[in-house]
């Protein structure tokens, strides 16, 4: 028979496994996102907005570093 503390461990490590791999999902997301934003396409679109080329860089770490930190972090319950 299985008891009700049993239940509520179990759901609670299955609850911390999905938020786990739904945050690794979601950082790689970022991060390949961010990955595009090198290549030169990207420049060329930026200096067609108005926008200094050089933005590339800033805007590409600005994706990738959340990214990370959302892939190597676990949420605090």
């Amino acid at each position: 028979m299985l008891d009700l503390a049993t239940a509520e461990i179990r759901e609670k490590i299955l609850n911390d496994v999905v938020f786990m791999r739904l945050r690794s999902v979601i950082g790689v997301i970022f991060i390949v996102h961010g990955l595009q934003k090198f290549n030169e396409l990207f420049a060329n679109a930026l200096t067609n907005m108005g926008l200094p080329a050089e933005l590339q860089i800033p805007i590409a770490f600005a994706e990738i570093i959340p990214g990370i930190w959302q892939s190597i972090t676990r949420e605090q319950s």
